[in-house]
């Protein structure tokens, strides 16, 4: 099913490429945003009705579902994951693009192994268990997350930016990727420690 998802989403990526990006009505940033917004809407219908149609080969027990104490742990850090890896990869290539910035596969491999990273560690606080999915806790911790990281990944991309160094010849560029390196370094940390913390204060504390 994840095959067939991947295959029609990036049809649905290049036609949008092709027939948005290259039209200069509307500037690129409106044309970010709106897609930003309109593929996960897009997206969730086709998740929606590919899990539909192949209901028949995965559902296997005729019971009906229940959350359990067993299962509800699974369930809210899957949910958390799946939502917040992809809040934080369109919204790092929104920042990017804003900031003008090409960015690496080497970057992008760091910034990805950052969040796995990060859930990786926030794996333990997903332990309470609870009779129903608790979404409200779910969007908050979400977007506390994202909003928090996105800051961190500005401050990142504008002191990248703002270095003297980008602007002049006779910067070394040892001095260059050592400042590049250490700033990346320290978002991935950043990254780690807020999606442990805030995971923690919404799913593992007493409140």
């Amino acid at each position: 099913m994840m095959i067939v998802f991947s295959t029609i989403a990036a049809f649905i990526q290049q036609s949008i490429i092709i027939y948005f990006y290259d039209t200069p009505i509307f500037p690129v940033i409106i044309i970010v945003i709106s897609t930003t917004i309109f593929c996960p809407l897009l997206y969730s219908l086709l998740s929606y009705y590919l899990t539909n149609f192949f209901k028949r080969y995965f559902i296997k027990s005729k019971q009906p579902f229940a959350i359990t104490a067993t299962n509800s742990p699974n369930i809210h850090f899957i949910l958390f994951s799946t939502f917040i890896c992809f809040i934080l990869i369109k919204g790092y290539w929104l920042i990017a693009d804003a900031f003008g910035f090409s960015l690496s596969y080497v970057q992008d491999f760091l910034y990805l192994s950052a969040i796995l990273l990060g859930l990786f560690l926030s794996k333990n606080c997903f332990k309470k268990p609870f009779n129903k999915i608790q979404s409200e806790r779910l969007i908050k911790s979400i977007f506390v997350s994202a909003i928090m990281i996105f800051i961190c990944v500005i401050f990142y991309f504008a002191s990248i930016y703002h270095m003297p160094i980008r602007f002049y010849i006779n910067a070394t560029t040892l001095i260059r990727v050592g400042r590049s390196l250490l700033l990346l370094i320290l978002l991935i940390m950043l990254i780690g420690l807020i999606l442990n913390k805030v995971t923690n204060y919404y799913f593992l504390k007493q409140k």
